[in-house]
Formats: C-alpha cells, sequence, structure tokens
C-alpha cells in the first residue's frame, strides 16, 4: 500500500493511528469496577481514572470512545474537521486504488491465508534450522544496544528509563522463546489478518475516504480487536494485559499530574508514567493532545 496514505499530512487518520499504537503497545487500562478500585481512590474526576479511562474502552475494541475520553472536545472537534476537509480535498489516484485493491486481494482471496503462509514458510524453517541456536545472543546484543540507547536518550525523562528498561528486558525474554517463528502459530496468526480484513466494512480506498471521522473509528476498531487476536496467537495477551492494570496518582501539582499505570505483560510486571492535564475540569493524556496538535499542524503547513 502507498505509505503517502499514511502520512501525517492527514491528521485525523494519523492521529487515530498513533492511539492505536500507543494504545496495544502500552497494554494498559481495565474495566471500569477496577478503575473505581484504584490504589488512590481514583474517582469520576480524577486524574488516574482518566489515565484508566480510554484503555477501558481499548479492551471492549472501542477505538471511537478511547480518543473521544483522550483528548477535549475542541481537539476532538478539530480532529473531525480535519478529517473532512482532508478526505473531501485529497484526489485518490489510480495508483493508490490499485496498490489497495491488490493488498485487499492478497488478504481476502481464497486461499490467501495459504498463499502467504507458503511465501514465508521458508524463511520460518530456516530460522528454526539455523538460527535458533543463535537467538540468545543475538537478543542479548540487541538488548545491549537498545537499552544504552535509552540511558543515553535526551528525550526520555530519567524517571522514565527504569521503566523502559523493564520493558525491554520483557521483551526480550519472549523473544528468547523464538515463538515468532513457530510455524504453527504463523499459520493461525495469517488465518486471523485474513479474517479481519475480509471483516472490514469496506473493500476499496474509495470507500476508506467515503468514511466520516467516526466511521474511520469504527474500521480502526476492527483492526485494533484483528491485532489483539492475531498477536495472541504467539502469547501476547493484550486484553489479560488490560485487564491486569491499575492506576495511581504520584504526582499533582494544580492542574498537571503524573499518573504511573501498573500492568503485567509477556509474564512479566511493567508499568509507565503518563502526563496528565486538566483541562475546563476534566483530565486527559498530555502525549495524545500533544500528537493531535503536531499532527494537525503538519497538515497545515503541508497545505
Amino acid at each position: 500500500m502507498n505509505q503517502s496514505l499514511f502520512r501525517p499530512r492527514r491528521p485525523a487518520l494519523f492521529a487515530a493511528m498513533i492511539m492505536a499504537l500507543t494504545l496495544s503497545l502500552a497494554a494498559c487500562g481495565g474495566k471500569q469496577d477496577e478503575v473505581g478500585s484504584s490504589p488512590a481512590g481514583a474517582s469520576a474526576g480524577s486524574p488516574e481514572a482518566a489515565a484508566m479511562a480510554a484503555f477501558r474502552h481499548l479492551r471492549a475494541n472501542d477505538l471511537g470512545k478511547a480518543v473521544a475520553v483522550s483528548v477535549p472536545p475542541a481537539h476532538l472537534q478539530q480532529a473531525r474537521q480535519s478529517w473532512d476537509e482532508e478526505r473531501r480535498s485529497k484526489t485518490i489516484t489510480d495508483e493508490e486504488r490499485a496498490e489497495f485493491a491488490a493488498t485487499m486481494e492478497r488478504l481476502t482471496a481464497p486461499g490467501a491465508e495459504q498463499q502467504m503462509l507458503a511465501e514465508i514458510r521458508p524463511q520460518l524453517e530456516q530460522f528454526q534450522g539455523d538460527m535458533k541456536a543463535q537467538l540468545p545472543a543475538m537478543v542479548a546484543m540487541g538488548k545491549g544496544f537498545v537499552i544504552a540507547s535509552i540511558n543515553e536518550s535526551q528525550d526520555i525523562p530519567e524517571q522514565n528509563k527504569p521503566q523502559a528498561i523493564d520493558a525491554i528486558n520483557a521483551l526480550g525474554r519472549w523473544v528468547e522463546k523464538g515463538e515468532f517463528a513457530d510455524i504453527g502459530r504463523a499459520e493461525k496468526a495469517i488465518a486471523e489478518i485474513s479474517r479481519t480484513a475480509r471483516s472490514l466494512p469496506v473493500s476499496t480506498l474509495d470507500d476508506v475516504q467515503a468514511l466520516d471521522f467516526d466511521g474511520l473509528m469504527d474500521l480502526a476498531s476492527v483492526a485494533v480487536a484483528g491485532v489483539k487476536k492475531t498477536v495472541g496467537h504467539y502469547g501476547i495477551d493484550i486484553d489479560g494485559a488490560l485487564d491486569s492494570a491499575r492506576a495511581e496518582t504520584i504526582d499533582r501539582q494544580g492542574n498537571q499530574a503524573t499518573v504511573r499505570v501498573h500492568f503485567n505483560l509477556f509474564d512479566a510486571p511493567l508499568s509507565y508514567d503518563a502526563k496528565m492535564v486538566q483541562v475546563d475540569g476534566a483530565w486527559y493524556d498530555q502525549s495524545t493532545i500533544d500528537a493531535l496538535s503536531d499532527t494537525a499542524d503538519d497538515s497545515t503547513s503541508q497545505d
């Protein structure tokens, strides 16, 4: 698929992708009754309750609601307008239509699952035969490089670096198992990808462009559900991580707060800190507001 379709100049679409990626990778949230029992005694107007709200909707595969509770109404309205303006002004080329159609055909045609598995089976078998024994050393080298980069990074706050390193170590332990190269798991994952593609409420690129913002969120919700099921075949239980989550406010200064979210993923206890900001009496995630604002700014500068 043409990568230009996913550049930041499509603000609402790119914001939705950011939300999906952030929520999926963070993999934390909880059911509504669990928010009420959060360690800090969360209430509807507390920073930790707000931090958990988006992930609660992600647990239900409702990306539209996850986005709606993550940004102030003015930002959400801006996203709606940006998407509407973009889809009305964008002219889809025949090349883009053809690439989209080819991708959908590859994923949904009769026998698509068998064809995709046949294409990757040689690489999986080669890994199982020749490279699996080298995996621990490769993982150790990769972890060392990433951890060094985290420690040296000027963009990651010092207080967040131990949490990032914990996540890398947990991921490394999962990679060392080599489950990503298991042919049986790959077969199930590919079948899930095809099922998800067949269930999408669109079949052409013009169908995608015809969607309003809510329709776009519905489309993304189907994709999120498919991703969760797909990675589940590799032992990555995102819904289990969502159910395990709890939040606590560790710092609050006026209309700003830091919320620490704890969850279990890759059979390891992990956590991350979310910066929250209060706008008109409600709490929102600062990084999501920034991402939405940045994509809107990019769109304005490129018009």
